[in-house]
C-alpha cells in the first residue's frame, strides 16, 4: 500500500513514462471528476433521506467518500485521475459543512471551503484544489483579502525560481502566480471599480514588472503569463486618466499594444539568453530532453556476471583478432 507517489514516480508521470500509478489526461480526468462528484452527490442525497438528517447525512457520506477515495489510492495506484480527487474533495466539504451552523454568513461558508479545500490539496498534491482554497480562504477576512491575496502572489513569485522535486508544486506555484494578483485587485476594488487608485495601480505595475524580471531571467512561462494578467487589471484600473471615449482608447492602446509586440517580436529573432521568437528547427528537440531526463531519473540495475560461465575478452584473443574469441 502506498500513501501517494514518490518523487520519481511523480516525475516519471510528469514525462508520460509507464509508473505503476493509474492516471489520465486532462479531458478525461475532468469527466472522472464530475462523475464522481455526481455520485458522491447522489450518496450525500441518499444517505440523508435514509436516516432524515442533513447533517449526519452529510458526516456519513463524506466519510465514505474520503474511504473510497483512500481505497482507489492506496489499492488500485490511482492518482490524478479524476475519480479519487472529486470523492476526497467533496468528501471534505460535506464534513467541513457540518461544522458551521446554517445561520453563518456566505463569506465564512466559503473560507471553510476554502480550508477543505487545502487539506484536499495536501492529501492529493492537487494544484486544482489548492488554487481554489486560496481563492475562497480570504473571503471571510474582510479588509485583510486583498493584501493576503498579494502577499500570496508575491511568495509565489519568490519560490517559483527555486529548484523543486515535485511537479505538482511547480503547477501549484505557477497557478498561484498567475491568479492571485487579479484576485487581489478584485477583493482590492470590492466591486467599486468608479475611482483611479494609485496605490493598487502602482502595486499592480511593480508586479508586473517583477513577474517579467523573474519570467525572463529564469525562462519561466508562470510569470509571463501573470505579466498579461497584471497588466489587464493595471489598463482597467487607469482607463479613465486619459479621457478619451471608449472608441479613442481602444484604438490608441490597442496600437500601441500592436507596435510593443511587434517591436519585441523582432528584438527577439536574435536570440537573447536562449530566448528567441523563432520556432526551432528540430521541434523533436523537447521529446529528446524528456527523454533523457525520464532516463536520468529511472533506477538502474547492475547485471552479475555469471560465474564459470562463458567470459568475453575484449583487450584480444588467442585465435587474434581485435577482441574476437573468447576462451570457455
Amino acid at each position: 500500500m502506498s500513501f501517494r507517489p514518490t518523487v520519481a514516480e511523480e516525475r516519471l508521470m510528469a514525462v508520460g513514462a509507464p509508473t505503476q500509478w493509474k492516471t489520465f489526461a486532462m479531458l478525461p480526468r475532468i469527466g472522472f471528476f464530475i462523475l464522481s462528484t455526481i455520485c458522491a452527490s447522489a450518496l450525500f442525497g441518499f444517505v440523508a433521506a435514509s436516516i432524515r438528517s442533513g447533517r449526519a447525512g452529510a458526516i456519513v457520506a463524506g466519510t465514505i467518500a474520503i474511504v473510497v477515495a483512500e481505497v482507489l489510492i492506496s489499492r488500485n495506484r490511482f492518482f490524478a485521475a479524476g475519480l479519487e480527487e472529486a470523492l476526497w474533495f467533496t468528501g471534505a466539504l460535506a464534513i467541513a459543512g457540518c461544522i458551521l451552523p446554517l445561520s453563518s454568513g456566505w463569506r465564512v461558508w466559503l473560507t471553510i471551503v476554502g480550508i477543505a479545500s487545502l487539506v484536499a490539496a495536501v492529501r492529493l498534491l492537487s494544484p486544482f484544489c489548492a488554487v481554489v482554497g486560496a481563492v475562497l480562504v480570504p473571503f471571510a477576512m474582510q479588509d485583510f483579502a486583498a493584501p493576503f491575496c498579494a502577499v500570496v502572489a508575491v511568495v509565489a513569485l519568490t519560490i517559483l525560481p527555486l529548484p523543486r522535486r515535485r511537479p505538482s508544486v511547480e503547477h501549484t506555484l505557477g497557478a498561484l502566480v498567475v491568479i492571485m494578483p487579479l484576485v487581489a485587485y478584485l477583493f482590492a476594488r470590492d466591486g467599486n471599480f468608479e475611482i483611479f487608485d494609485p496605490r493598487i495601480a502602482a502595486a499592480l505595475l511593480v508586479y508586473a514588472i517583477a513577474a517579467l524580471i523573474v519570467g525572463v531571467g529564469f525562462r519561466l512561462h508562470a510569470p509571463l503569463l501573470a505579466l498579461f494578467t497584471t497588466l489587464g487589471c493595471l489598463a482597467y484600473e487607469a482607463r479613465e486618466l486619459s479621457g478619451l471615449s471608449l472608441e479613442g482608447r481602444l484604438m490608441l492602446w490597442g496600437a500601441v499594444l500592436l507596435g510593443v509586440s511587434i517591436a519585441v517580436e523582432r528584438l527577439l529573432r536574435t536570440p537573447r539568453n536562449g530566448i528567441t521568437s523563432r520556432q526551432l528547427k528540430d521541434d523533436r528537440l523537447g521529446d529528446l530532453l524528456q527523454l533523457a531526463g525520464t532516463i536520468a531519473i529511472t533506477p538502474h540495475s547492475v547485471r552479475p556476471a555469471d560465474e564459470g560461465g562463458p567470459q568475453l575478452e575484449t583487450g584480444g584473443s588467442s585465435f587474434g583478432g581485435a577482441g574476437a574469441g573468447g576462451d570457455i
